[in-house]
């Protein structure tokens, strides 16, 4: 290889491709990532009777390849300084009949656009049908990827947008987005056979972005499933981490910006080995779907792991990712299909033994009711002096105990007045002077009391679940609530009162 850059010094070596330049020492001087090159190389072909071709991936950041002398593949514009070339990416088939036995390839590559120069990936030279075949099946498993990713966020969008007070769906939704997003902008760069004439630093930033937003959303997702394993701190730190990395990449131009791949990709893998982390923990505490997508997120994890080393050349594999995403997206439909399976059966368990309850508790209201009815016009006009207390007070412990009224969101002390027949005034003075507590602390009392014995017997029910079941609108009021009242937080006492907490 003869590579000169925008120094002026110019190297005679031998270089091993696929690899960028910049991995390559030449008189103990690391070769810069900015300037221009020729490659060249003599192929000895034996049988010539059949159509052959060269599978050319992406040269950064432009090329030309002559093939005994004559030119026959071109992307970009090739030139010695940074205002004559031309970047541009292209995966490309080209196919020749071979006129000699022996094919001269010679590649003009420059590049003064991203930080790494050079043949990263390997040139495949082959049987023209061959290439094609092998092209195609590419195709074939990429669209595959894009359409079951694309499915599976419209499908949890949905989930979201019908039940918006789990937020799990939607970060799912985002991430393979995001991950769908990657297959057009990566490999065979579909997006630019769809868009020719897109700006080559438009299309690279956003090859960036749609890799670094996965991190975030796949965080935020495990963190709104398993919230007393992972880390707020750790989901915040890749958020923070995330917003300044891509903030620098869509301000900053590609040669400047790209160097942040490589950082990003380390930051990625110590990320990841952290929610695995997580993930056997939960799973041997045995938490409702921990084990199956500890097992997805391993084998998604081990693919990224190898297609990081195999971009930077370290090891020579080939890319998994699209396999290790399947594999993921599979697990996942597993823990939807069995989440709804419990849910369903949970759900007629309630309904026989509301069945069961329906007719008693008819007669019990109807009893009560009439106990009212029959004093109405009394208690509305009398002072709580003249009201007869204590039917009131078993009328409200019957509104509480039985009827769980406090389940309610946003009640209000007039809608538990009008359940009494009697006026908020009197409400208000009853539970002062003959239970010694306000109407706010009464409906947090019962409200916690209920939470604190569904975090105690059912273990797999969420927090964020059981706060909304009892009443409240948000969990970070629930949680404050419940710290006051019980000096403990829920995350806390389920941890020390957990079976399998050890």
């Amino acid at each position: 290889m003869r590579q000169q850059h925008w120094f002026g010094v110019l190297y005679y070596l031998r270089q091993y491709v696929p690899g960028n330049w910049t991995k390559y020492v030449s008189q103990k001087e690391a070769l810069p990532g900015r300037g221009y090159a020729t490659y060249r190389l003599k192929v000895l072909l034996g049988d010539r009777d059949d159509i052959f071709a060269f599978k050319i991936p992406i040269i950064a950041t432009a090329y030309r390849l002559y093939l005994n002398n004559k030119l026959i593949s071109s992307v970009g514009n090739v030139d010695d300084n940074v205002q004559g070339s031309i970047p541009a990416y292209r995966s490309l088939i080209v196919s020749f009949f071979p006129d000699s036995d022996i094919l001269d390839l010679v590649i003009h590559v420059s590049n003064f656009h991203h930080c790494d120069g050079g043949i990263k990936y390997s040139i495949i030279l082959g049987i023209e049908k061959e290439l094609l075949n092998m092209r195609e099946k590419r195709i074939y498993l990429d669209f595959i990827l894009f359409g079951s990713l694309i499915i599976m966020s419209f499908y949890h969008f949905l989930l979201f947008y019908q039940r918006k007070k789990d937020s799990s769906p939607l970060y799912f939704s985002i991430a393979c987005l995001a991950i769908a997003m990657r297959v057009l902008l990566d490999g065979e760069i579909y997006l630019i056979n769809f868009i020719p004439d897109i700006n080559w630093q438009l299309f690279v930033k956003m090859e960036y972005l749609s890799f670094y937003i996965i991190v975030p959303f796949v965080s935020m997702f495990l963190f709104s499933l398993f919230p007393d394993y992972v880390s707020k701190i750790y989901v915040r730190i890749t958020q923070i981490i995330t917003f300044l990395f891509s903030l620098f990449v869509v301000i900053v131009p590609v040669k400047i910006s790209s160097l942040t791949s490589v950082i990003f990709e380390g930051l990625t893998i110590s990320f990841t080995i952290y929610l695995v982390f997580v993930l056997v923990i939960a799973a041997l505490r045995k938490r409702t779907g921990a084990l199956i997508f500890l097992f997805g997120f391993f084998v998604l994890t081990l693919s990224t792991i190898n297609d990081i080393l195999h971009a930077n050349g370290i090891i020579k594999t080939s890319y998994l990712v699209p396999f290790g995403i399947l594999f993921f997206i599979f697990s996942q439909v597993l823990i939807l299909s069995k989440r709804y399976s419990i849910a369903l059966s949970i759900s007629e368990k309630h309904a026989e033994h509301l069945d069961a309850l329906v007719v008693q508790k008819n007669k019990e209201l109807h009893a009560a009711q009439q106990t009212v009815f029959e004093y109405k016009n009394y208690y509305i006009k009398s002072y709580i002096n003249k009201l007869d207390t204590e039917a009131l007070v078993s009328r409200l412990k019957f509104l509480m105990d039985e009827m769980n009224i406090y389940r309610k969101s946003n009640l209000k002390i007039s809608e538990l007045a009008d359940e009494m027949q009697i006026s908020s005034h009197q409400l208000s003075e009853l539970l002062n002077k003959k239970l010694g507590k306000s109407f706010s602390l009464l409906i947090n009392e019962k409200r916690i009391e209920e939470a604190k014995y569904l975090l105690l017997n059912d273990p797999d029910k969420r927090i964020i679940d059981i706060a909304y079941f009892v009443g409240y609108n948000s969990i970070s009021s629930f949680n404050t609530t419940f710290k006051r009242l019980e000096n403990i937080s829920p995350s806390a006492i389920r941890r020390n009162n957990s079976p399998h907490d050890f």
